[in-house]
């Protein structure tokens, strides 16, 4: 099986393709800093080893992950989100044999909880930390030595799942590689353009657009934090004429630059977007030229770039070219080259969503139209019974972020005692509205038991692998955090 760097670099060594908010990047650049770590791992002996990445510089991280691949080692890339909790239970989980890790950020010491578990694991552990991912100090554990893979692994992806549990994706180059035959006909990257990416590469679609930036020779403008008067500057500053993200974050980018720097959404002839549903007046929020093309690509974490659709002609999907799709009991199943391989450790929950056949259950509910397009219609394992009545949050929520002072909004079900689930909804308000509009505001547009139980306001989603964290948001519901 071929490095992941056989099939990146071929263009002009001097080209920039990759810039931050502080420096820009050549491909020479990227490869002697591979080299660099290359030599500082290459007496860890890390083929079959884990190696875990907690690097918010995104020079650094690409650097490292390829020296990983080149060398045999698996990548685990992890969200610079994770908290304690949320990180030992990883770490119980992957149980790798090096880490790279932050010292500290946003005032969480990355590099104390790490060490802790890896002295409390009396398992051989190297942590590598940094203040600014660049200048290394490493730490060695001493103990019994962890197993090693004994098939090669790429990645592995986590999130913390629906339940909080940690699940791993394990992904091969093969995914790769069906990404940068499958995104030119969605994204159509050149070498000309400079391509503004704000899904994190920590995801599997962060890190697939990612590469395939990398691949195709463009130049890769990432904002390494959200600070929207620092992103309008290199939107600016880089002439960007190509955007991949969420619909909330561009209209979010939308919203400020038109008060700072309007011209930048005039740059754009490309705009793709994809993780939430996008609301279909969603044209009408943000000012874009007429003729760029607004493509949306619907996925998930295991079945990879399932479906698409040209937003401007239709909100209803096409299946990608090459993938295979059916409903089961109204559940959307797929056959998808993007897809995952398995679970990590985990052959039970793989067979849950992948049966004998290869078809892979996404767990959307859809609804496929005479002419093959379809609607994906909630969420199966967001689907809340209430009262015996089955309600999807997706719906709730496209109705809440239609009312003019609801910038986001997330709704799930908790336990009740007499209608079996009530419905929360939180909302992050754009300006000054109560609980009592809005609950007016969707009954007058959703069916009576589909209007929010309650509804309580933040000023901001926590977010985990780029999405809404409904967890956490249920912990501060019902006062845990």
């Amino acid at each position: 099986m071929h490095a992941i760097m056989d099939k990146l670099f071929n263009y002009d060594e001097d080209k920039v393709i990759l810039s931050t908010f502080t420096n820009d990047y050549t491909a020479r650049d990227i490869k002697e800093m591979v080299v660099f770590y290359e030599e500082m791992l290459k007496d860890k002996e890390i083929n079959g080893k884990r190696v875990c990445l907690i690097i918010p510089t995104i020079h650094t991280y690409l650097a490292i992950a390829l020296a990983v691949n080149n060398l045999g080692g698996t990548i685990i890339p992890l969200s610079w989100q994770y908290r304690k909790e949320d990180l030992t239970a990883v770490m119980e989980f992957l149980s790798p044999q090096i880490i790279f890790t932050i010292k500290e950020l946003n005032q969480f010491s990355f590099s104390e909880t790490l060490q802790n578990w890896a002295r409390e694991s009396k398992k051989e552990t190297v942590i590598f930390d940094s203040a600014d991912n660049t200048t290394w100090s490493e730490h060695y554990f001493d103990g019994e030595p962890r197993h090693l893979e004994e098939t090669k692994i790429e990645f592995i992806c986590c999130s913390s799942g629906s339940t909080g549990t940690p699940k791993g994706m394990v992904l091969q180059n093969n995914i790769l590689d069906a990404a940068y035959d499958l995104f030119p006909r969605y994204m159509d990257f050149q070498r000309t353009d400079n391509v503004f990416l704000i899904a994190p590469p920590t995801g599997i679609f962060g890190l697939t657009t990612f590469f395939y930036g990398i691949q195709s020779g463009a130049k890769i403008v990432f904002a390494e934090n959200f600070d929207l008067l620092k992103i309008i500057g290199m939107l600016d500053k880089h002439q960007c004429n190509k955007i991949v993200g969420t619909p909330s974050l561009l209209k979010a980018i939308y919203q400020v630059a038109k008060g700072v720097k309007p011209a930048v959404m005039e740059n754009f002839t490309w705009v793709v977007l994809g993780g939430e549903k996008i609301p279909h007046d969603f044209l009408e929020q943000i000012a874009l030229t007429d003729d760029c093309q607004v493509m949306t690509l619907y996925g998930s974490t295991e079945g990879g770039a399932i479906a698409y659709n040209n937003f401007r002609e239709t909100s209803q999907y096409s299946i990608v070219e090459g993938n295979e799709y059916k409903l089961q009991d109204g559940e959307l199943l797929v056959k998808s080259q993007t897809a995952f391989k398995e679970y990590y450790q985990n052959p039970t929950l793989t067979s849950e969503v992948v049966d004998e056949e290869g078809w892979l259950y996404t767990g959307d509910m859809a609804d496929i139209k005479a002419d093959g397009k379809f609607d994906i219609v909630g969420r199966k394992k967001e689907m809340i019974k209430k009262g015996g009545q089955a309600v999807f949050s997706g719906e709730i929520e496209q109705t809440l972020i239609h009312h003019e002072k609801v910038k986001q909004a997330a709704v799930f079900g908790v336990p009740h005692a007499i209608y079996g689930e009530e419905i929360i909804a939180f909302v992050v308000p754009d300006g000054e509205v109560n609980s009592k509009e809005l609950t007016y505001y969707c009954s007058q547009r959703i069916a009576a038991y589909k209007v929010p139980d309650q509804i309580e306001f933040i000023d901001e989603f926590p977010v985990t692998q780029g999405k809404v964290d409904k967890i956490t948001l249920k912990k501060i519901h019902s006062g845990t955090v």
